[in-house]
């Protein structure tokens, strides 16, 4: 986890500030502490001072696409969002191949290797001013005020604002989060595909295909398009990806990663969900902070977790006492009564886990977080009959759950808790 010393400063009413004469940050979105979110810095080339409000509103037109599909759209809690704006002397960018240039800050240029739609900039300068403006970034996106389609991703991802660019940063944050590979079978001259990418295989065999659990038994492997039912539907092993036309296999039809105008995959999906919670762990804090609580017959205390929730809200809460269930619901506070344990030392533990079916397997547990707290009773008087419904304690009685309460007379309150992988610009089709 991050701990950056930007994160003290993060407030949704901070208003903009220009720093070095040249550049200006804004707050576009705060959803919490630095530490514990991805923060998404979107700059911009080839603004004039008279084009800064352009800027702005092509800031967040790109925010508007970026999280307007999953899994993005879902986990947009997950984020912070600023802009950093940056003077340039003219508009638009070079275009080397019709002999035409602009006086721009981050030099962005089209035809980079030849390519007409390859937009190639001045990273380390990009990367600079993101680091002296933001130093808590992780992600950067660059605008390039220039109506030719194109892009590039690697060190940043890199986006014309065409309209028909829209989806290009959606794409290559495939690339950025997830590690993702592209899914095109256009030839690549001396592009050698490495098996790395979790959403392109080297083999159709049902065993060995990295998102077997994807696929349902009836789904024949390798799968023939002539098996598709849409875009993304079924996922099996199609075959064509990472610029080979045989040998290498997609998991559906179309994909984003492999065309634009696309949303991810399940697949690809699945790798960004568990990507994002690469950054962002389910809890943000807990109360009370102390890790150990002493208390006798008649005392309580209040116990709770301030989680990050999606949206829908997936996540879920497992309390339990000593390794035995107490509740499982979607309440973030528990009262516990000291009257319902005997004398000496319990341990008490809240699990909050994202059960979104968005993802099937999660090999690294990464969208589960317990926190526990170690509770000692210091008298020895009379225990409690905690599972008896009339002490307000019925939620596990032979092996039965009720979620509404939880055993050892507690009871549940309902509450609302709350990189770069590729350096390899991208052909863009």
């Amino acid at each position: 986890m991050r701990v950056l010393a930007i994160a003290a400063f993060l407030c949704a009413s901070l208003p903009a500030v220009t720093v070095l004469g040249q550049h200006t940050l804004d707050i576009v979105e705060n959803n919490g502490l630095s530490e514990n979110r991805i923060d998404l810095v979107i700059m911009g080339d080839g603004y004039t001072s008279g084009e800064q409000q352009d800027f702005g509103a092509d800031a967040l037109n790109a925010v508007d696409h970026l999280f307007g599909k999953r899994p993005s759209k879902q986990y947009r809690e997950f984020f912070n969002i600023v802009t950093i704006s940056t003077t340039s002397n003219e508009s638009g960018a070079d275009h080397p191949s019709t002999s035409e240039y602009a006086d721009t800050f981050y030099d962005c240029a089209y035809d980079c290797a030849g390519l007409e739609h390859l937009i190639c900039c001045d990273y380390s300068t990009i990367l600079s001013v993101a680091g002296a403006e933001y130093p808590a970034h992780d992600v950067v996106l660059l605008l390039v005020n220039d109506q030719q389609y194109g892009g590039s991703g690697g060190p940043v991802a890199i986006a014309s604002t065409s309209p028909i660019s829209n989806d290009i940063p959606f794409h290559e944050f495939g690339h950025t989060f997830a590690g993702l590979g592209d899914e095109y079978d256009n030839p690549y001259p001396g592009f050698v595909c490495e098996d790395i990418y979790p959403n392109v295989s080297f083999t159709s065999n049902r065993d060995d295909l990295k998102w077997n659990h994807w696929v349902n038994e009836d789904t024949p492997l390798p799968t023939p398009e002539s098996a598709a039912v849409d875009n993304q539907e079924p996922v099996g092993a199609y075959e064509g990806a990472c610029y080979q036309t045989v040998g290498l296999f997609r998991p559906v039809h179309e994909c984003v990663m492999r065309s634009l105008n696309n949303d991810f995959c399940a697949v690809c999906t699945e790798q960004m969900v568990l990507s994002y919670y690469g950054f962002v762990e389910p809890v943000d804090t807990y109360s009370p902070a102390q890790d150990s609580h002493e208390g006798v017959h008649g005392d309580s205390i209040d116990f709770s977790v301030e989680a990050v929730e999606p949206t829908p809200n997936t996540l879920t809460y497992t309390w339990d006492l000593d390794g035995e269930l107490l509740s499982w619901s979607d309440s973030a506070n528990l009262e516990f009564f000291f009257e319902c344990v005997d004398q000496g030392e319990h341990q008490l533990t809240v699990t909050v886990s994202d059960l979104t079916n968005l993802v099937m397997v999660d090999p690294e547990n990464l969208m589960t977080m317990s926190v526990s707290w170690t509770i000692t009773r210091t008298d020895d008087g009379p225990v409690e009959d905690c599972d008896d419904p009339d002490a307000g304690g019925d939620a596990f009685i032979n092996g039965g759950l009720n979620p509404g309460k939880s055993g050892c007379g507690c009871y549940t309150i309902q509450t609302r808790g709350t990189l770069l992988s590729s350096l390899l610009a991208l052909i863009l089709t």
